[in-house]
């Protein structure tokens, strides 16, 4: 026996799930989450199906420094630190939703640093809040460099974002050398298209493909939009987060990616 580690963001929590039965009660759709229902998530979110496809264990990494506010690297020590830990059902699976974890930064000599997006009123503040962090010696190369790359988001985001994936792509890749070492399958999806067009830099066996009413997909987002697979498609509403059927989706892509795995046979 051996278990799942999934870490994500909302879409891994299963939210939103809950609003079904809700909806059908005519009760409100908001997410504050009664203890059942936060289980209902879980239970039905696309990693938990997987386990049971795989008749193993899943769980979630779920801790205060891994949310919206995560920088990319502080999650990638996470994973190290978690898989390095004695346990009694060992992790020979891990899976990252690529989402929140990697927006908003600003690399500079291969260390990330997270912005707020958020208004232009908090990236003024927290870009001042940067700058004043760093110590003198790299200052005001630190600062020429943020203010150029902030002209380059400022003109084209989707593109700057692209443009900036490899690093991330690169980030992945050792993490799964290292995996692998141990003989640990990673396995990476994303909820974006910021990877769409790096995915040939990605080792192979470590980016997943969705595959949807014999499609393919790259990202969550595009797969569910194209085939109707959000909340709001099935009882109105505005929630985007993956229905129960885009959940089921993105599992079984998944399960097809494992077992052709080369390290599936012998873990």
């Amino acid at each position: 026996m051996y278990k799942i580690l999934s870490i994500g963001t909302s879409f891994n929590h299963g939210l939103g799930l809950h609003f079904y039965e809700r909806h059908t009660k005519g009760l409100p759709l908001n997410y504050t989450l009664r203890p059942e229902e936060r289980e209902l998530n879980v239970y039905n979110a696309f990693h938990s199906i997987l386990a049971r496809k795989l008749n193993v264990q899943s769980e979630i990494l779920n801790d205060n420094k891994f949310g919206l506010d995560t920088k990319f690297d502080d999650l990638i020590y996470g994973i190290k630190v978690e898989v390095e830990k004695e346990q009694e059902i060992p992790i020979k699976i891990v899976i990252i939703q690529l989402s929140t974890a990697e927006k908003n930064f600003f690399i500079y000599k291969d260390t990330i640093y997270r912005l707020d997006f958020n208004s232009a009123e908090e990236v003024i503040i927290s870009k001042g809040k940067l700058i004043n962090s760093v110590s003198d010696d790299i200052k005001e190369d630190f600062t020429k460099e943020l203010e150029s790359e902030l002209n380059e988001y400022l003109i084209d985001t989707e593109l700057w974002r692209e443009n900036h994936a490899i690093w991330f792509v690169n980030k992945l890749n050792e993490l799964n050398k290292l995996l692998l070492e141990k003989s640990i399958i990673l396995q990476v999806i994303s909820y974006y298209t910021d990877y769409n067009k790096s995915i040939n830099m990605f080792d192979n066996n470590l980016f997943v493909k969705l595959l949807a009413n014999k499609e393919y997909f790259y990202d969550i987002k595009t797969m569910c939009d194209t085939n109707k697979l959000r909340i709001r498609d099935d009882i109105g509403g505005i929630d985007e987060h993956p229905n129960f059927e885009g959940h089921q989706v993105v599992a079984d892509s998944l399960y097809e990616s494992i077992i052709k795995h080369p390290l599936y046979q012998s873990i």
